[in-house]
């Protein structure tokens, strides 16, 4: 026990005065289960320095689930999974799902610090409406920094559009809208003022125009009837030249000039542009707050098909681009939460603009907790919000994070062993802790104080290309081979996964685990498609349907039965099941990646850069071999029969041979024959953990006799290093990982598209150029950059045609299909964009998810009691979460479970109070009211 405390006197973690220890000596289970905690403080790990206190700034996980606790948000998940209103009272949506309404409670306010204090809070004012007008008006700004405008953009109406106008404001007229672009003498802090205010202005105007287009009977009402948008507001149109003539300015001068001139009104009038910019605007219209209490409008509430008498007040509209039953869920995430009107007060940005948030001191609080104190080399301390409205339900007073160093797994562990943290998810990476708490048998584990405890699984790792990596000024050898699909699909084919996934599995895999063809034990964490399964659903006539599960495996087996199909048109179910036993489905745990001899032949069949007679041999070739395997394993009649004969890897070696030849065809006339490697990035913190796991894969790979490219490991000095050859594009290969905000297939396949999340890293605007197209077209429609126009014998474009075709095609797919509301459609559309650009065109390969449905756990707190929504940082929140006093036994916490499974009154209570008709369609009412409440 003094060895673990001076471990944390010298990393200076906060001791902990609340623990009860029952007696000296070597912790013993048994002691550990009758050791006693504060059920009112919280003890946790600040593992990195916060980057931004700014809801509306930072997307990084580290900052969110400190921002989780002090901001609140219109709506958020509960332990069930519901949704409650925190800061709605009451919210519902249209018929069409593409207006939502929101009634922001009047009694919630803003807390902050006293001027000149940094202990004394006060009550700086009420949030209402406009703290949600306030967080739209900031992401979109350009010049404030936010990481969360790609999810703004994508959701709420015009997003893209707006994005789009701001950028052309600043290309077309820099003088008034770019801060690089001052008049001489003036310095860049009035510059920097000048501008930011002249791009809010830009905001304010889009919405107001946008707004009072829809409110002339444009767009309101009926454009989603059919599930499809029918009429279109086209900024181009509304700013623009009624005729263009060339090198004309896209935006009107008039227009520019009447954005400057709101800008620089006197600060009385330009509050009134903006009020009039929020109540009367398209894309988010909020009531003005009077006297304390918003003006609110009121709704019918639908029961079914029929409107009933019902009526709920509101004074928040949002209005989406698109159908999203799934907008609660957006509601909930933090990068949605109000922000105070001193973010967006451009009279000076000391406090302001992208400088909000960058001390704890500046920032205000809308939800449970404010900071106490924090050092970020030694602890943050949060407390209860005393100006809280709903502070009773904050059951936990104190949350105390003490900084931590280093990536040592099994810290959390020591610490929790220590009682300076309390609760610890175990990992079966810390094989000691594992053994010692959980063992081999993880539904039975060895102490009765570690329990399964449910946890968001969303997050997907997957292998990234660098499309373009450079050699001097031109595409690296490795780029150009990496653009051929044959080199990717090999990949696919030949890389062992499961070497380097095991590593975060291990001590949970077992004899329950799939098998490969060659009788290897796959991980239990494999991942095959990108989309994870549990994340995006919906109900079908109360059937719930997974994206995952429902429609990218079927997608997934339908193909793969139709490529089997023009093998052997005889072929029946039971057949292709025997045949293709190890890449049936797409299930997590199933390398169906692995020796898919249908994902080879679908690859194969697809003429590229090499010679068309040499790729139809190799296909026909193959195609043979897979027919005879075929021929021999119907003759065995069972999957163990065949797997006993050998006959699944019987001629592996011939079938590689043939995938090696068809790749060496495409590089021969890419690269000329050149020698190909492709450089794994690998971090050098990681050097004695996961690195020896990449390196087993990658060792496997190059053990493959007569390949046509070699992988070779680009180890960083540390992760600082391993970041800047990142950001710069010097390497070819690394794995990535994708947390999702939102529950839609979009938030995962839009960050792999042309110019999606991850395009910094994939860098395919490096190759490729996107042509003009109308502003109301989501179709993406890609032309040759100029570093593939400029590869020698103008071979360039040949070279680069199936990737250009795969990105635009895929980029396009699902565009469009995020402007489809009908969910079987939607997801339908979504699964064949997948398909063919993840499983087909090989852009990216799905490698793991880092945890199962459940995580072992051994904590204080009562786990029934927290948020587990798969989306978001919501289960990070510790309002409404119970502790307990001492450890549960597995017969303590199995009765608890009951007790939360039948919803017993102690887990069935709302931590908010709302109305029973929240989460209704309803139908919004002609004239304005005031709340009597």
């Amino acid at each position: 026990m003094k060895k673990i405390l001076s471990l944390l006197t010298v990393i200076g973690l906060v001791a902990s005065t609340t623990t009860t220890v029952v007696a000296c000596g070597p912790l013993t289970n048994e002691k550990l289960l009758n050791r006693t905690v504060d059920t009112e403080t919280y003890r946790s790990i600040l593992s990195s320095p916060m980057i931004s206190w700014s809801s509306g700034t930072s997307m990084e996980e580290s900052d969110s689930q400190f921002i989780t606790q002090m901001q609140d948000t219109l709506l958020t998940p509960n332990a069930h999974d519901g949704f409650e209103g925190s800061l709605a009272r009451w919210w519902g949506k249209n018929t069409s799902k593409v207006e939502w309404y929101f009634d922001v409670r009047d009694e919630a306010t803003w807390t902050g610090l006293k001027d000149g204090s940094k202990s004394e809070y006060e009550v700086k004012g009420q949030i209402g409406p406009k703290g949600i007008f306030d967080a739209f008006r900031f992401v979109f700004n350009d010049y404030n920094q936010s990481q969360n405008q790609a999810t703004w953009s994508t959701i709420v109406a015009e997003g893209s559009g707006l994005v789009a106008f701001l950028k052309t404001l600043r290309e077309e007229y820099p003088e008034s809208f770019d801060n690089n672009k001052a008049p001489d003498g003036e310095d860049p802090t009035t510059t920097n003022v000048r501008v930011t205010k002249a791009i809010d202005s830009a905001i304010l105007y889009y919405n107001l125009k946008y707004g009072k287009w829809l409110d002339t009977g444009n767009n309101r009402g009926n454009e989603w009837a059919n599930g499809k948008k029918e009429l279109s507001f086209n900024w181009q149109e509304k700013f623009g030249h009624p005729t263009r003539t060339t090198g004309q300015k896209l935006i009107r001068k008039d227009v520019a000039e009447e954005i400057v001139k709101f800008s620089v009104e006197p600060a009385e009038e330009y509050e009134k542009y903006t009020i009039e910019s929020m109540t009367k605007g398209g894309i988010i219209r909020g009531a003005e707050i009077i006297d304390g209490k918003t003006k609110k409008n009121h709704a019918q509430i639908y029961e079914g098909d029929a409107l009933i008498t019902t009526l709920e007040n509101y004074n928040l509209t949002i209005r989406l681009q698109k159908p999203a039953e799934y907008f609660e869920s957006i509601a909930a995430f933090v990068a949605f939460a109000p922000m105070p009107p001193i973010s967006v007060d451009y009279g000076s940005t000391s406090v302001s603009s992208y400088s909000y948030g960058r001390t704890w001191e500046s920032v205000w609080v809308s939800g449970a907790y404010v900071v106490e104190s924090y050092g970020p080399n030694t602890a943050l301390i949060l407390k209860t919000n005393p100006f809280y409205f709903n502070k009773e339900k904050a059951y936990v007073k104190r949350l105390i994070y003490s900084a931590v160093t280093g990536n040592d797994i099994s810290k959390p562990r020591l610490f929790f062993e220590a009682g300076d943290v309390s609760g610890v998810a175990l990992d079966p990476v810390d094989s000691s802790g594992w053994n010692k708490y959980v063992g081999s048998d993880y539904d039975n584990p060895v102490f009765t104080g570690s329990h399964a405890i449910k946890k968001p699984s969303t997050t997907t790792n997957f292998l990234l290309y660098n499309y373009a990596k450079l050699n001097g000024k031109n595409l690296a050898d490795s780029a150009i081979a990496i653009s051929q699909n044959s080199v990717r699909a090999y990949i696919s084919y030949m890389l062992e996964r499961t070497e380097l996934v095991k590593y975060y599995s291990e001590a949970m895999d077992g004899p329950k685990n799939e098998v490969d063809q060659n009788g290897k034990q796959i991980s239990k964490f494999i991942r095959n498609s990108y989309t994870s399964s549990g994340f995006a659903t919906y109900y079908d006539d109360k059937v719930k349907k997974d994206y995952a599960l429902d429609f990218m495996n079927t997608k997934y087996t339908d193909e793969a039965k139709k490529i089997s199909q023009g093998l052997d048109p005889k072929q029946k179910d039971p057949q292709f099941d025997i045949r293709y036993n190890f890449s049936k489905n797409l299930n997590d745990g199933y390398d169906a990646h692995r020796r898919n001899d249908l994902l080879a032949l679908q690859a194969l069949s697809q003429d590229i850069a090499g010679k068309v007679s040499d790729n139809r041999e190799n296909y026909e070739k193959f195609k043979e071999i897979v027919i005879k395997q075929n021929q021999e394993i119907d003759a065995a009649g069972s999957v163990e029969k065949a797997k006993a004969d050998g006959l699944y890897t019987k001629y592996e070696k011939e079938k590689i041979k043939i995938f090696q030849d068809r790749v060496r065809s495409d590089l021969k006339f890419a690269v000329e024959g050149r020698p190909v490697e492709l450089q794994f990035l690998m971090s050098g913190a990681s050097s004695n953990t996961s690195n020896r796991y990449i390196h087993n894969m990658i060792g496997l790979f190059n053990e493959v006799p007569n390949n046509p490219f070699k992988i070779v490991e680009l180890v960083s000095t540390d992760q600082d290093g391993y970041r800047t050859l990142q950001n710069a594009g010097k390497f070819d290969l690394s794995v990535a990982g994708w947390i999702p905000d939102y529950a839609d297939p979009y938030n995962f396949l839009h960050t792999v598209t042309y110019g999606g999340e991850y395009d910094n890293y994939q860098r395919l605007t490096k190759i490729f150029d996107k042509e003009e197209t109308q502003a109301t077209d989501r179709s993406v429609k890609l032309k040759p950059g100029k570093l593939i126009t400029e590869i020698p014998n103008g071979k360039g474009a040949k070279i680069y045609a199936n990737l250009l075709k795969s990105f635009e095609t895929f980029t396009t797919r699902v565009e469009t299909t995020d402007t489809i509301g009908d969910m079987h459609e939607r997801y339908t559309k979504f699964a064949e964009a997948e398909y063919d650009g993840i499983i087909n065109a090989n852009l990216i390969l799905p490698m793991q998810v880092r945890k199962l449905g459940t995580t072992m756990s051994i904590s204080y707190l009562n786990n029934f009691t927290t948020p587990t929504y798969p989306t978001g940082s919501s289960h990070f929140r510790m309002f409404g979460v119970k502790m307990i006093p001492k450890l549960w036994t597995r017969e303590q916490f199995e009765a608890e479970q009951e007790k939360f499974k039948n919803n017993d009154p102690i887990y069935a209570d709302h931590l908010w109070e709302f109305s029973n008709n929240s989460g209704k369609q309803a139908a919004p009412m002609v004239g304005p009211r005031r709340s009597q409440n």
